[in-house]
C-alpha cells in the first residue's frame, strides 16, 4: 500500500514538472514572437501603440482614386450643354466619367445639328469657314450610316425648322445640307475612303453622294485649286484604294474623280489589280460618257466662235490602243486566261466608239 502511494506521488511530481516546463516554453515563444513583432513595428509597440501601416497588406498594391477636376464635378446636364454648344468632339474623352456622361444617341444628334447649323450660318454670311468641324464630325466613331440615316429621317422635311443659328435665323434641313456641302470640299476623313471596305462605309458614302455632299469633280486639272482643296486628293486616293481592294461598289461611287488620272487608273486596274471586269468597264464607260458629253458641248459652242477661232478640241482620256495594255491582254490570252480575250474585245469596242464620235465631229466641221 505504502509503495503505491510513493509511486503516485512521484508520478504527480513528474506531471507537474512537465506542465511547468510547457508553460515556460509557451512564455518563451510569446516573448520571441513579441520580440520579432517589435523588430518590424519600431519603438511604438514598446509603449503599446498599434502600428499605423498594416504590414500584412503591401502598400504598392493599394489603389488610389484619381482626384476629379472641377470640370468633372459639374452637373451632368451642364456638361452636356457645354459639349453640344462647344462642338468639341474630344470633350467626352477628357476622362472616363465624362465619356459615360457624354455618350448617348440623343447628344450625338444634338451636336451634329449644332455643328451643321454653324456651317450653314457661315455659308449664308459668305464668311470664310475652314470646314474642319464637318470633317471631324464625319470622322467621329458614332457617325455611321445608321446614325446619319436616322438623323436625316428626323429632319429631312425642308419646311421643318432644324435649329436657330447664332445669327438669329432659323435653319431648315435643306439650308443645313447646303452649308454642309460647302464645308465638305475642305476635307473628308480617311475612314470613309480606305480598306477594308465595309457595307456600312459604302452605304454612308452613297448617302453623302446622294445629297451632293462629296466634292464636285473637277473637269480639268488646276494645280492651285487642287492644292487648296485637300478633299480632292483624299477622294482620288480613295478611288485608287477601291480599285486595289477590288471593291466595285466603291469604284462606282468614286469614279467621277478619275479626272486626269483616267489612263493611270485604267492601267493599274488591269495590270496591277487583276483586271476585274466590272471595275474596268466602270472606269472606261465613265470616261467614254464624259468624252461624248464634252464632244456635244464642243459642237454646240463651235458656231459661237468667229474668225476661225474654236474652243479646244476634246479628246478621250483613255487610249484604248495602248500597246502595254494590248500586250498584257495578248499574254493573258496565250496563257489561257479568259480575261485576256475579254479585254482585247472590250478595248476594240471602246476604241470604235471613240472613232465614231471623232468622225461625227469631222463630218460636221
Amino acid at each position: 500500500m505504502a509503495g503505491k502511494v510513493t509511486s503516485n506521488v512521484q508520478a504527480g511530481r513528474i506531471t507537474a514538472a512537465a506542465s511547468s516546463d510547457g508553460a515556460g516554453s509557451k512564455r518563451k515563444n510569446r516573448s520571441a514572437s513579441a520580440s520579432r513583432s517589435s523588430k518590424y513595428s519600431g519603438s511604438a509597440n514598446s509603449v503599446g501603440i498599434e502600428p499605423i501601416i498594416n504590414v500584412d497588406v503591401p502598400t504598392k498594391h493599394a489603389k488610389k482614386r484619381p482626384a476629379q477636376s472641377q470640370f468633372e464635378l459639374l452637373p451632368t446636364e451642364l456638361l452636356q450643354d457645354i459639349f453640344v454648344h462647344s462642338g468639341n468632339l474630344d470633350l467626352p474623352f477628357a476622362s472616363k466619367r465624362t465619356l459615360v456622361q457624354l455618350s448617348s444617341r440623343l447628344l450625338y444628334g444634338r451636336i451634329t445639328t449644332m455643328i451643321l447649323v454653324n456651317e450653314a450660318v457661315a455659308n449664308r454670311s459668305s464668311s470664310p469657314y475652314c470646314g474642319t468641324a464637318v470633317t471631324r464630325l464625319l470622322g467621329a466613331r458614332f457617325f455611321t450610316f445608321d446614325f446619319f440615316e436616322t438623323w436625316v429621317m428626323e429632319y429631312r422635311a425642308d419646311h421643318v425648322v432644324l435649329a436657330r443659328g447664332a445669327d438669329g435665323f432659323d435653319y431648315s434641313f435643306g439650308e443645313v445640307i447646303s452649308g454642309m456641302r460647302a464645308g465638305f470640299v475642305y476635307g473628308i476623313p480617311q475612314k470613309l475612303l480606305r480598306s477594308p471596305w465595309t457595307d456600312s462605309q459604302i452605304a454612308l458614302l452613297a448617302k453623302l453622294g446622294h445629297y451632293d455632299l462629296l466634292p464636285e469633280p473637277l473637269s480639268e486639272y488646276d494645280p492651285e485649286w487642287y492644292a487648296e482643296m485637300p478633299a480632292y486628293t483624299t477622294v482620288n486616293e480613295g478611288l485608287e484604294s477601291a480599285i486595289a481592294g477590288q471593291c466595285v461598289s466603291a469604284v462606282k461611287i468614286l469614279v467621277p474623280y478619275i479626272n486626269w488620272r483616267a489612263m493611270e487608273f485604267f492601267q493599274i486596274a488591269i495590270i496591277d489589280h487583276g483586271c476585274v471586269e466590272d471595275i474596268v468597264q466602270t472606269l472606261a464607260n465613265y470616261v467614254l460618257d464624259h468624252f461624248e458629253m464634252t464632244m456635244d458641248s464642243f459642237m454646240e459652242e463651235w458656231p459661237d466662235y468667229g474668225d476661225g477661232k474654236a474652243p479646244e478640241r476634246p479628246y478621250c482620256e483613255i487610249n484604248f490602243r495602248n500597246k502595254k495594255l494590248l500586250s498584257w491582254a495578248e499574254a493573258a490570252k496565250t496563257s489561257g486566261d479568259p480575261k485576256g480575250a475579254w479585254l482585247l474585245d472590250f478595248m476594240a469596242r471602246s476604241d470604235r466608239k471613240v472613232v465614231e464620235l471623232e468622225a461625227q465631229l469631222e463630218l460636221r466641221y
